[in-house]
């Protein structure tokens, strides 16, 4: 099951996007937005530009994007957005 929640705190826009699934190894997270990267074998499992791309819209709006992950336990995408007409994300 994938989940999609949203909130708004001090004029940002948080979006969370988890799942329950296998997790994204250790080894991994520092190259899941490397464009093609991939874990998956054939075209039909993705090109792996999937989540650069998402990274680059997101930063584009003046947002971030992280995760959290977990071996077995799933893992949790926060996507943080500023609202109104500030430029760029509070520090």
């Amino acid at each position: 099951m994938v989940r999609v929640a949203a909130s708004v705190t001090d004029n940002v826009l948080t979006i969370t996007v988890s799942d329950q699934g296998s997790g994204i190894s250790e080894e991994h997270h520092s190259r899941i937005f490397e464009p093609f990267f991939t874990t998956k074998s054939g075209l039909k499992n993705g090109l792996g530009y999937g989540l650069p791309i998402s990274r680059s819209i997101v930063k584009s709006m003046g947002g971030t994007i992280s995760f959290e992950s977990k071996v077995g336990c799933g893992t949790v995408f926060c996507i943080m957005l500023p609202l109104g007409s500030e430029k760029g994300m509070p520090e």
